[in-house]
């Protein structure tokens, strides 16, 4: 008796617990996230548009629009609304991660894999096999992650723009490791090239590492690495160099001497050892060695000069950095307040009242045949 008398207790106690309205800070809480959420799907989205598909700045707007407006009503403490346009904003951008996830990010990948496969399997490279190899098993992931995405439940947009960005990113990578596979594909002298052109560049920006060797080759070549660092002292004192920054004399002889060392691997066409030295000097080593790529097989003629840009286009989306101005950056000044945009109607509602017809002026016939009326009865009954 007692037993069932606890249970009715407890019973009606997780009743009354389930019936207690959600506390403030719960609501708080959850909409801070689903913002924050937000917030990162339209950034990363803004990168692909900027870069891949300007002509939907106009949708991406719409999208930030209400993203923006939920941000407002989060500061206003209206949680409620703040749920409802995210989830409308999420609704849109989920249609837009989709299409371009289908129709850039899976043909791109698949475009770019395909056109590098032929050279990339005609020189029988190891390691550019297996980059390529790499790269279709990424694109895979892509399409198992869009395909994941688009048959989840359709109110679960958050779920769905995770699984799209994470088709995104695979697709990203496949690209990456279609353009490494391209550089390992080379012949030795091209690698070679490569890597002057990217040492050449890295001078330009004013990195001094490897700048005794620019444009040097042959005999000139091996007199440069078998030059002591003493000597080298002496001859740049001799040549009065400008614009030089303070270096640490430990520092410049460490310089000088790996300097000599990647020097006699390219010689050798020991790339791998070259590399090892190369990163410790040059930052962000990898997007700049496929940038390098792409300039020197491609080229600057005319014929390959759309080629080059795109993959370069390419090449910059796929490390999720912008070619020019970002979207968003473009219309932000133009976003209003739903309050603002709410009174702006009413005064449009008011101004197109204001043109009709005043009611006293279509009054004003009838008044006037009314009058004429009364004139002529009172003359017929004259």
């Amino acid at each position: 008796m007692k037993l069932n008398r606890l249970k009715k207790v407890i019973g009606i106690f997780i009743i009354m617990i389930t019936a207690m309205p959600v506390f403030s800070f719960t609501d708080q809480t959850t909409s801070e996230r689903i913002i924050s959420e937000n917030r990162d799907f339209i950034e990363f989205i803004n990168i692909c548009v900027s870069n891949i598909v300007p002509e939907k700045s106009d949708e991406l707007k719409a999208v930030y629009q209400k993203h923006f407006n939920a941000e407002v009503a989060y500061m206003q403490s209206d949680y409620r609304r703040t749920f409802k346009r995210v989830y409308s904003s999420q609704g849109e951008l989920a249609a837009m991660y989709e299409e371009l996830l289908r129709d850039k990010y899976m043909e791109d990948s698949k475009r770019i894999l395909d056109s590098y496969a032929p050279e990339i399997i005609r020189s029988k490279n190891p390691r550019a096999r297996l980059y390529l190899s790499l790269g279709y098993r990424d694109r895979t992931v892509a399409s198992t992650h869009f395909t994941v995405g688009e048959a989840s439940n359709p109110r679960l947009f958050s779920y769905k723009l995770h699984k799209f960005r994470e088709g995104i990113k695979m697709a990203r990578r496949a690209k990456r490791y279609a353009f490494i596979g391209l550089f390992e594909s080379q012949k030795p002298e091209d690698k070679r090239k490569i890597y002057e052109n990217l040492l050449k560049t890295e001078n330009e920006s004013g990195n001094p590492f490897y700048a005794r060797f620019a444009g040097k080759t042959g005999d000139q070549l091996i007199d440069e690495i078998n030059i002591s660092f003493e000597d080298n002292e002496h001859r740049e004192k001799g040549q009065a160099v400008k614009d030089q920054a303070y270096e640490n004399k430990l520092v410049k002889r460490v310089r000088f001497r790996k300097e000599s060392r990647a020097a006699r691997y390219m010689l050798d066409n020991d790339f791998d050892q070259c590399e090892d030295i190369l990163r410790e000097y040059i930052d962000d080593f990898n997007f700049k060695l496929i940038l390098s790529t792409i300039s020197t097989v491609y080229g600057s003629d005319t014929g390959t000069a759309g080629k080059t840009e795109d993959m370069k286009l390419q090449h910059l989306d796929n490390y999720g950095r912008l070619k020019g101005q970002s979207v968003i950056d473009g219309f932000t000044s133009d976003l209003k307040v739903e309050d603002d945009m709410k009174i702006e109607k009413k005064n449009d509602d008011a101004a197109a009242d204001s043109s009709k017809p005043a009611q006293g002026g279509q009054d004003a016939e009838p008044e006037a045949a009314d009058d004429k009326k009364t004139s002529e009865d009172g003359n017929s009954q004259k």
